[in-house]
C-alpha cells in the first residue's frame, strides 16, 4: 500500500509508523506462536517416543502386561480420535465464526463508508443549497433595503427641495413686498413734493396776491393822502414826506422780513424733504444690499450644500461597497475554510475507514495464513499419530 518512494524524501507519518509496528508485532506473535506451537509438538513426540519405549521394554519383560497395554493402547487410540474429532470440529467452528465476524465487520465497515459518504454527499447538497437560498435571502434583503434607502433619499430629496424652494419664494416674495413698498413710498414722496411745491407755488402766488392786495390798497390810500396832501400841500408837504418814508420803511422792512422767512421755510422743507428722500433711497439702497446679499449667500449655501451632500452620499456609496465587498470577502472566507475543514474531515474519514479495512484485510489474510498452517500442523500431527499408532499395531 506505501512503497519506499513515497516515503523517502518525507516525514513519517505517525499513522503509518503505527500501522507497520502493529503489523510486525502481529508477526513476530505469529511466529512466537509458532515457534510454541513447534517445541509443544517436538515435546508430546519426545514424550511419546519415551512412553513407547518403556511400554517395548515391558512388552519383551511380560506378554500379560502386553496384552493389558494393548488395551489400554486402543482405549486410548480411541479417546485421542474422540478428542481430535471433538478439537478439529471446535477449530473448525471457531474458524467459520471468526471467518462470519470478520466478514460481517468488514461488510459493516462498508456499510458505515457507503452510508458516511451518502450522508455526506447529501449534507454537501443541503449545504449547498443552503448556501444558495442564503444568498438569495441576502441578496434580496440588501435589495429590499438599498430601494427603501433609495425612496426615503427621493423623498427626503423632494421634501427639502420643497423647502428651499418655499425658502426662496418667501425670500422673493419678501424682496418684491419690500421693492414694491419702497417704489410706492418713493412714488407718495414724489407725489408729496410735487403737492408741497405746488402747495409753495400756490402759496407764493397767493401771498403776492395778498401783497399786491394790500399794496393796492395802500397805493390807493396813498393816493387819497397825496391827494388830500395835495389840497393841504403847503401845510402839510413835511408831514407827507416824513409819512412816506416811514411807510416806505415800514413796508420794506415787513417785505424783506416776509422774504427771509418764506425763503428759510422752504429751505427748511426742501431740507426736510431732501432728507426723507435721501435716508428712504438709503433704506431702500441697504435693504436691496442686504437681499442681494441674502440671495448670494443663500445660493452659495445652497450650492456648498449640494456639494457636501454629494461628498456625503459617495463616501457613504464607498463605504457601503467596501462593506459589501469585505462582507462578501469574509463570506467567500468562511466558506472556503468550511468546505475546506468538511473535505478534510471526508478525507479523514474515507482514509480512517481504508486504514480500517487495511487492518482487517491484513488481520483476516493472517488469521487465514495462521489458520492454513495451524490445519497442515494438526494434519501432520494426525498423520504422525496415525503412522505411529500403524506401527505400533
Amino acid at each position: 500500500l506505501v512503497r519506499f518512494k513515497d516515503m523517502s524524501n518525507t516525514l513519517p507519518d505517525e499513522k503509518v509508523v503505527i500501522m507497520y509496528v502493529a503489523y510486525l508485532c502481529e508477526q513476530l506473535l505469529v511466529l512466537r506462536k509458532e515457534t510454541r506451537a513447534v517445541l509443544c509438538i517436538q515435546r508430546a513426540w519426545r514424550s511419546h517416543l519415551h512412553r513407547r519405549q518403556k511400554l517395548l521394554c515391558v512388552r519383551i519383560s511380560d506378554p500379560a502386561s502386553t496384552r493389558k497395554c494393548e488395551c489400554h493402547d486402543c482405549t486410548l487410540r480411541s479417546a485421542a480420535l474422540c478428542l481430535q474429532k471433538r478439537w478439529r470440529a471446535r477449530v473448525l467452528a471457531r474458524k467459520h465464526v471468526a471467518s462470519y465476524c470478520n466478514t460481517r465487520q468488514a461488510v459493516v465497515v462498508c456499510q458505515a463508508t457507503v452510508k458516511g459518504w451518502l450522508l455526506r454527499r447529501k449534507f454537501a447538497k443541503m449545504n449547498h443549497a443552503a448556501t444558495v437560498i442564503q444568498r438569495a435571502y441576502r441578496s434580496h434583503q440588501q435589495r429590499a433595503h438599498y430601494l427603501a434607502m433609495r425612496r426615503s433619499c427621493v423623498l427626503i430629496q423632494g421634501h427639502y427641495r420643497a423647502i428651499l424652494q418655499r425658502r426662496e419664494y418667501i425670500s422673493l416674495q419678501r424682496a418684491t413686498i419690500c421693492l414694491q413698498s419702497h417704489t410706492r413710498r418713493w412714488l407718495v414722496l414724489c407725489t408729496i413734493h410735487r403737492m408741497q411745491a405746488a402747495a409753495s407755488v400756490i402759496q407764493a402766488h397767493t401771498r403776492g396776491f395778498l401783497l399786491r392786495a394790500r399794496l393796492e390798497k395802500m397805493r390807493q390810500a396813498a393816493v387819497v393822502i397825496q391827494r388830500c396832501w395835495r389840497g393841504y400841500k403847503e401845510h402839510f408837504a413835511a408831514a407827507v414826506k416824513i409819512q412816506a418814508w416811514v411807510k416806505g420803511c415800514l413796508i420794506r422792512g415787513r417785505f424783506v422780513r416776509a422774504r427771509r422767512a418764506a425763503v428759510a421755510i422752504q429751505a427748511a422743507l426742501r431740507g426736510t424733504i431732501a432728507r426723507r428722500h435721501f435716508t428712504a433711497m438709503k433704506c431702500a439702497v441697504v435693504i436691496l444690499q442686504a437681499a442681494t446679499r441674502g440671495f448670494l449667500a443663500r445660493r452659495r449655501f445652497t450650492e456648498m450644500k449640494r456639494a457636501a451632500v454629494l461628498l456625503q452620499s459617495v463616501y457613504r456609496m464607498h463605504q457601503s461597497i467596501r462593506k459589501y465587498r469585505e462582507t462578501i470577502s469574509a463570506v467567500y472566507t468562511l466558506q472556503r475554510f468550511t468546505r475546506c475543514y468538511l473535505e478534510r474531515k471526508r478525507y479523514l474519514t474515507v482514509r480512517n475507514a481504508i486504514s480500517g479495512f487495511q487492518s482487517h484485510a491484513r488481520g483476516f489474510l493472517a488469521r487465514r495464513t495462521a489458520s492454513k498452517r495451524r490445519a497442515a500442523v494438526l494434519t501432520l500431527q494426525g498423520a504422525a499419530k496415525g503412522f505411529l499408532a500403524r506401527r505400533t499395531a
